[in-house]
């Protein structure tokens, strides 16, 4: 008996560290642009990466994101189709068992969950270049220099937590880092600063791999 469970712990020892070895899958927002004017409407990509040089399957994702409503409006998210990863479920579930997306659909008070699940038997591969999960849509309500759009580590009651579900095998977690977007709002009308010609100046000996005199 004590060999047997010898063996047993053994298994599941090398099981735990070959999902430890596992590729992660990151989790990013890419935006079209960082600066917005009141009433505009504007969307967020989140999308689904894997460090340099690596592979890895997506199956599933639970997603919590937060927002400042001062500031941003959430009007909803695209569904699965054109540039976006092939899904047989991209939503935000309404009524869910943690409380996000309640008592409105889409949610209104700065919180939420998205899920999203690949169609059965058909992993979508994620790589360093990124898969596009789906695109979040949003009004800006408010000016500000800066507001938030954050991935969360968790977030609901009972809690829920920010994972992604990949690997060979069903049910491996696979989750990796988790990015925010920065949003500037302005007034209507207002002219958004172009690049000063100092600035422009400094960013060309960058890139020429040079610096200034002091």
């Amino acid at each position: 008996m004590t060999r047997f469970l010898g063996v047993l712990l053994t298994l599941v020892m090398a099981a735990a560290a070959s999902a430890d070895h596992q590729p992660s899958i990151n989790l990013e927002w890419r935006q079209a642009a960082q600066t917005v004017q009141v009433g505009d409407t504007f969307g967020i990509g989140l999308y689904a990466v894997c460090n340099p040089g690596q592979t890895q399957l997506i199956r599933a994702a639970d997603v919590v994101f937060q927002w400042d409503p001062t500031f941003l409006q959430l009007l909803g998210i695209t569904g699965s189709g054109t540039g976006t990863a092939p899904a047989l479920s991209s939503e935000l579930p309404a009524d869910d068992p943690y409380g996000l997306n309640g008592p409105t659909t889409p949610p209104n008070d700065g919180d939420g969950y998205f899920r999203w699940w690949a169609n059965l038997g058909e992993p979508v591969t994620i790589t360093e270049m990124g898969v596009l999960l789906t695109t979040f849509r949003f009004t800006a309500l408010a000016t500000t220099p800066a507001t938030l759009v954050s991935l969360a580590i968790s977030g609901g009651d009972p809690i829920l937590d920010t994972r992604v579900f990949g690997g060979p095998e069903a049910g491996t977690i696979v989750t990796g880092t988790f990015g925010q977007a920065t949003v500037t709002v302005r007034e209507p009308g207002s002219v958004i600063p172009e690049p000063t010609a100092a600035l422009l100046g400094l960013i060309g000996l960058s890139v020429l791999g040079l610096r200034p005199r002091r």
